[in-house]
């Protein structure tokens, strides 16, 4: 049974050119992420895909109150296809990758109540997609939407910054979760 599963797993990774679901090109979106995650604090990130680089790249900025956020992510779709076709290679799909993670977090405060405090966090990992997408033919481009959950496991850094040491201790280790993804990239 080990072997029939892995034969079919390579059968459909090689098969992937020929029913391939992404479109060739440059795609450029939006991704709403969140989820229980050591990539950053989620948020609305860039999503980018060059045509002759293999990698799908989301670029996380956060600001908001006293605090910045700036993550990247970068990931590699190993098996990809068509479940429901619409028009050729377009239509309803699935995608499992493989990629890399780096987040950086900074939060301080000076509100006289609580004195100053605040805390750094960085984070680097890797993580594996596993989604589902939409991809529609409109006139000269292809609209794209698609969700994915990405557990990853990485190495994660916890710094505290300020006067009030009560709030959370420093800490350098491993740290995992899941991160859910909402996204629309437009393929031209």
């Amino acid at each position: 049974m080990k072997k029939l599963f892995a034969v079919c797993i390579i059968g459909l990774a090689l098969g992937r050119g020929a029913f391939a679901n992404h479109p060739d090109g440059w795609g450029v979106g939006l991704v709403g992420r969140g989820g229980w995650s050591g990539e950053g604090q989620g948020g609305v990130a860039l999503s980018l895909k060059a045509p002759k680089l293999p990698t799908y790249w989301g670029i996380t900025l956060d600001l908001y109150n006293h605090y910045f956020g700036l993550g990247v992510t970068g990931d590699y779709y190993f098996l990809e296809g068509l479940l429901a076709p619409v028009s050729g290679n377009d239509g309803f799909g699935y995608f499992i990758g493989l990629g890399g993670y780096a987040g950086f977090g900074k939060y301080s405060s000076d509100d006289p109540t609580y004195n100053r405090w605040g805390w750094t966090s960085i984070g680097l990992g890797a993580r594996v997609p596993i989604g589902v997408n939409v991809v529609i033919p409109i006139s000269a481009i292809k609209l794209e939407v698609f969700a994915d959950v990405a557990p990853h496991i990485g190495l994660g850094m916890y710094f505290n910054d300020g006067d009030r040491q009560d709030r959370r201790k420093d800490f350098l280790g491993l740290q995992w979760g899941v991160t859910g993804e909402l996204g629309v990239r437009v393929w031209f």
